[in-house]
């Protein structure tokens, strides 16, 4: 195959400033003592590039007949909007919403934007008024949808030779998440119907079967062994611990065997599953809203259950991530378990919003990027022992999921070595929970 020039010479010139930047900065990353986690990140790069060769073939008639849907979801959800008294409004124009919501309907706006200081019309903000007024949910439907159409769009430009080969980035986010772009597929949504299609048009290799395995629970697992909280501890070690059972019956003071799956379970679920992103109040109360359609709920309940998470479920835990807070503010970065750092000034600023902010990066940090710190462990010996070998081929990880292609008769031999090859020797074990099926939908 013959190269021009001029890829010849950008070639050369990309290896030479990378070998450039690589005597710059590894005596820096050795000085500072991060050289382990520099490491580790490398010895997870064979797997992520073998995902981007590998990539999803897709589906693309089913593609093209959800664009058919959604336009039709679209003209449906428009005809809806003008039948509540709102002829013409267009929903993604922030102006026209504010003025229709704050306006005419004169409901209390859940919060400011931070430049104009108007009120936010963002997605987020508009869950905590959907039970004001119905087209609250029509206009939060109808961006869902554009958002939706717009990824397709953007599958099928990228899909060539009916594959789809995503770009993956291990160095997009703090804490050592992938990022994905051409096309973003971490933004389909996972619980959602019309997410849930778009999922269904994402297929293995021909005479494959897709293997998902998902580290449960792993951010918690991580706060358990790091703060040594004798309560997160004794239920992880537990074969039958119920971690949300747990939570819900030091929370609200109900046993297990008595508690109500939407006033005591689904809260507790929520809280727990926040605490690892340093979600406050108001981002509690428009998940429940959002996600359980929990409407009746008020940010004073999501802030009382967040303030009984820390002084009467797991107090040392609370006490650990409040330590984290106290060192961010003296040495002016946090920690994970990995080594891998995040330098938040905002922990001592003096607006009170910006460093409520990085209070709660500080919190999470440690979760998040110990968590990935341990999926990383996890995929360089996944690499060596399951790819490296021919028995299954890497697709993709979102967050704490790993998506992975096999022949189904190898499922079983292959299952067992995925988690028998999981990181161990920690006070908490870290557990994996596997799925097979046909589509990326059936996950």
């Amino acid at each position: 195959m013959a190269f021009s020039q001029k890829a010849v010479d950008y070639a050369c010139r990309d290896a030479d400033a990378t070998l450039r930047l690589y005597h710059a900065l590894y005596p820096r990353l050795e000085a500072e003592g991060l050289l382990h986690a520099y490491r580790v990140c490398m010895d997870t790069m064979p797997l992520i590039l073998a995902m981007e060769r590998t990539g999803w073939r897709i589906d693309i008639p089913h593609f093209e007949g959800l664009l058919a849907d959604f336009a039709q979801d679209i003209t449906g959800i428009q005809a809806d909007i003008d039948r509540m008294g709102f002829s013409g409004l267009n929903a993604l124009s922030g102006h026209q919403v504010g003025y229709a919501l704050f306006d005419e309907l004169g409901l209390t706006p859940p919060a400011l934007t931070k430049k104009t200081k108007k009120p936010s019309t963002e997605d987020k903000h508009l869950q905590s008024l959907l039970a004001e007024h119905p087209v609250v949910g029509k206009i939060c439907d109808m961006r869902e949808v554009v958002k939706l159409v717009a990824i397709i769009n953007d599958i099928l430009a990228n899909t060539h030779d009916g594959h789809l080969r995503p770009r993956l980035n291990m160095v997009g986010t703090p804490t050592g998440r992938l990022s994905c772009r051409s096309p973003n597929l971490l933004a389909i949504p996972k619980h959602s119907d019309r997410g849930k299609k778009i999922r269904v048009g994402f297929l293995p290799p021909k005479g494959m079967e897709l293997w998902s395995w998902d580290l449960s629970q792993v951010e918690l697992r991580v706060l358990a062994l790091e703060s040594k909280d004798p309560t997160l501890v004794e239920v992880f070690n537990d074969p039958k611990g119920d971690l949300h059972a747990a939570t819900a019956e030091r929370i609200f003071g109900v046993k297990p065997e008595h508690q109500d799956k939407s006033a005591h379970r689904l809260p507790a679920k929520a809280v727990n599953f926040g605490i690892p992103m340093g979600i406050s109040d108001m981002g509690l109360m428009q998940q429940l809203h959002k996600n359980e359609g929990m409407l009746h709920l008020t940010r004073s309940d999501c802030a009382q259950w967040l303030e009984d998470w820390h002084t009467k479920a797991y107090p040392q835990a609370s006490a650990w991530l409040a330590t984290q807070v106290q060192q961010t503010a003296s040495r002016g970065y946090v920690e994970c378990l990995g080594g891998r750092r995040r330098y938040l000034p905002g922990v001592a600023a003096k607006s009170r919003g910006v460093k409520s902010r990085a209070i709660r990066q500080c919190q999470s940090f440690p979760m998040q990027a110990g968590a990935q710190y341990l999926m990383h462990l996890w995929e360089a010996a996944v690499y060596r022992e399951v790819v490296v070998p021919g028995l299954a081929v890497p697709i993709l990880q979102i967050h704490d999921d790993l998506t992975m292609a096999g022949f189904p008769e190898a499922y079983d031999d292959v299952d067992a070595l995925m988690r028998g090859l999981l990181p161990q020797g920690y006070v908490v074990p870290i557990l994996a929970s596997g799925d097979r099926g046909a589509t990326w939908g059936d996950f």
